[in-house]
């Protein structure tokens, strides 16, 4: 696969999403906010106050909700409108988040993060929070939560707990799961997705690759960016275009380090298409 350098200069990206009309959005983690990169190539830059985004996720509306350390927050490119979503579970606040995934019913997976980055414990949990704020914690006991993905037919949930790998889920009709087992170990598992054949795509942060796994657990393919430039993370990826089959991967460098140029957008065409993410409401 033939990957295309997009852009570069930045420090730490994450969650790359593209919307209906070809715009490609992404975090900038350490240096805040999320950029928009249209189709011409112009990239436009909101929220810069706004850190440690980890995940984003796209709105009917046209805007976005997206994570950070204070939780999630909407914004309206085309409107300026901004707002902070609270969500509680049984009376206490939830978050700050980290990776969150769109659910077919307008709402949102979200993981809980440990912002401290010292990640000693388990005390991170996953929730699934539904239109207007119903919130059903699904998972707890976790390290460090990432990506997230569901395959074609909604039977199966995949998650990467950073520390472990990639885990494989039974998901139910109602959107809860069951029936945790690791599917593939792999330290330092990041962004994840899932393509139409139900290969399954992740983030190697600590490899600076990208594997397809296929539903068995099977590695179908490894792709190495680690020879890209000195000290090369993945962190994310996603697929878009009119056929699904642009792969977008993101890197950054060592979060302690926050290197200027390790931040990088690529870009390849995929053999095998992903699937359409779905619109959140909130």
């Amino acid at each position: 696969m033939d990957f295309e350098l997009l852009l570069d200069g930045f420090v730490f990206l994450e969650a790359p999403r593209v919307d209906a009309d070809d715009n490609l959005y992404f975090s900038e983690v350490m240096q805040g906010g999320v950029c928009r990169r249209s189709p011409d190539g112009k990239v436009e830059r909101f929220i810069t106050d706004r850190r440690l985004i980890g995940g984003l996720a796209l709105t009917e509306d046209g805007g976005f909700v997206c994570s950070g350390g204070e939780g999630l927050e909407y914004y309206n490119p085309g409107t300026g409108e901004r707002r902070n979503l609270s969500f509680t579970y049984r009376g206490k606040a939830i978050g700050p988040f980290n990776d969150i995934q769109p659910d077919d019913q307008g709402g949102l997976f979200a993981g809980t993060s440990d912002f401290g980055l010292g990640h000693a414990g388990s005390g991170c949990e996953l929730y699934r929070i539904d239109p207007p704020g119903t919130v059903t914690r699904l998972l707890e006991g976790i390290v460090i939560s990432n990506g997230m993905g569901f395959s074609p037919d909604r039977k199966t949930f995949y998650y990467n707990e950073t520390t472990e790998g990639v885990l494989a889920f039974d998901l139910s009709p109602e959107w809860t799961v069951t029936n945790r087992r690791l599917l593939a170990p792999f330290q330092g598992a990041d962004g994840l997705a899932v393509d139409s054949e139900g290969g399954i795509w992740a983030a190697g942060y600590a490899s600076g690759e990208v594997i397809r796994l296929l539903p068995d657990g099977t590695v179908d393919r490894r792709i190495d960016f680690s020879g890209k430039f000195e000290d090369c993370h993945v962190t994310s990826l996603t697929f878009g275009g009119a056929d699904l089959r642009d792969l977008y991967v993101v890197t950054a460098g060592d979060y302690r380090k926050q290197t200027v140029n390790t931040g990088a957008v690529f870009k390849a065409r995929s053999d095998v298409a992903g699937q359409r993410t779905p619109l959140v409401r909130f």
